[in-house]
């Protein structure tokens, strides 16, 4: 729907805009240009979840550019995802500085500011 400079994106919920969701959506609305995935969190040890990657994986999303989305707190792990998911094709990243739901909050993995104890 890019009207007058305008884009349309599909905020993430965790638990429930993955890719089912955002597939069903899309063929029954229109109007949302793009989504932002749920977070995908770095692992440590540079491994990854392959049950996140799949869920942003372009071919899995088949009518919505989807922006996959990072969180974490330790460089090296980050640029390892980061890489991971531009080597499947996807060459925009969210980098999420903040997330409120609590269980991130206890784990303190907000970034410089955000930090919260």
């Amino acid at each position: 729907m890019k009207k007058d400079n305008i884009t349309i994106i599909l905020a993430p919920l965790q638990g429930f805009t993955d890719v089912t969701y955002r597939n069903v959506f899309s063929d029954h609305f229109s109007g949302v240009d793009e989504a932002v995935a749920p977070f995908i969190s770095t692992m440590g040890q540079r491994r990854l979840k392959p049950s996140r990657i799949k869920d942003v994986d372009p071919a899995n999303n088949k009518n919505l550019f989807v922006t996959p989305q990072i969180l974490g707190n330790v460089a090296g792990d980050f640029i390892f995802l980061a890489d991971h998911l531009y080597e499947m094709g996807l060459k925009k990243i969210n980098w999420n500085l903040g997330c409120p739901h609590s269980k991130i909050v206890k784990k303190k993995e907000r970034i410089g500011a955000f930090t919260v104890s």
